[in-house]
């Protein structure tokens, strides 16, 4: 058994991770776009609102749930913050500013 420290973490990327990555593209850039689809909303805001976060949810539940079991501490909260800001910042610059529609 590996002790856990509070040390830096070394992030490794699994079977698991991949999985909810996958999942997490899927529903934040397939499932709930084609939601807004269905109700007439801009696709676009779709992608934009709910793919960074399902990202920045799995990206940060990795080292503290998945790897460790750490579990919700400021660690988590900063990992989320940080992703989820750099990931809707790049959202905004693909959909809005027309690199990738």
């Amino acid at each position: 058994m590996q002790k856990e420290t509070n040390g830096p973490l070394h992030i490794h990327f699994g079977v698991k991770t991949a999985g909810l990555l996958l999942l997490a593209c899927i529903f934040g850039g397939i499932f709930i776009p084609y939601l807004f689809y269905l109700a007439n909303w801009s696709i676009n805001l779709g992608v934009m609102l709910f793919l960074p976060i399902s990202l920045a949810t799995v990206l940060a539940m990795n080292p503290y749930f998945i790897q460790t079991k750490r579990g919700f501490c400021k660690g988590f909260f900063i990992t989320f913050g940080i992703s989820l800001i750099i990931l809707e910042i790049l959202a905004y610059i693909w959909i809005y500013q027309g690199i990738i529609f």
